[in-house]
């Protein structure tokens, strides 16, 4: 599995070896990806060298033994409280800026809810055509509808149980 320049892979948790150049045992397949990549001349940290089964991608928790996809509870409780934040405002206006940071957060969460995307459609209606940061917007009632029609979804699964949704 590669996302942007991420690389994924799985291995038995006792197919582990030696890494020299960082001193650590790492598994198998991934110190051979290391080995080639310093034969190629191809840099990479130590710190992003990442195994286990729980591991966080994208901000995401990545479970390999639960089969799940979720957000840690602080993330969780932050966009929860954003998203709740953002419409209890109604019929107050936001500027643009605050548009597009909850819409950029809501596309993010859309990794693992994609069927949620219809959340997002007053959002980029209402903000089409506006490049003015500080421009302010009202908030209307497809907005907070859309928002909480989101958060009613949002509240029902935080974990997305991959065996059951393949």
């Amino acid at each position: 599995f590669q996302y942007s320049d991420d690389l994924f892979g799985a291995d038995r948790a006792f197919n582990i070896c030696w890494y020299e150049p960082y001193h650590t045992l790492l598994p198998s397949k991934q110190v051979q990806l290391l080995y080639l990549w310093d034969e190629l001349g191809i840099p990479h940290q130590h710190e992003k060298q990442l195994s286990g089964s729980s591991l966080t991608i994208i901000g995401f928790v990545v479970d390999a033994n639960c089969l799940t996809i979720s957000l840690d509870s602080a993330k969780w409780e932050e966009l929860i409280s954003f998203i709740s934040w953002f419409c209890s405002l109604a019929p107050i206006k936001h500027p643009l800026k605050e548009f597009q940071r909850l819409a950029r957060w809501i596309n993010w969460i859309l990794n693992i809810f994609p069927l949620l995307h219809s959340g997002l459609f007053s959002i980029y209606q209402k903000t089409a055509d506006k490049d003015e940061a500080n421009l302010y917007i009202y908030i209307n009632n497809a907005i907070c509808s859309d928002l909480h029609w989101l958060l009613a979804h949002l509240h029902r699964q935080q974990d997305l149980l991959i065996l059951e949704d393949i």
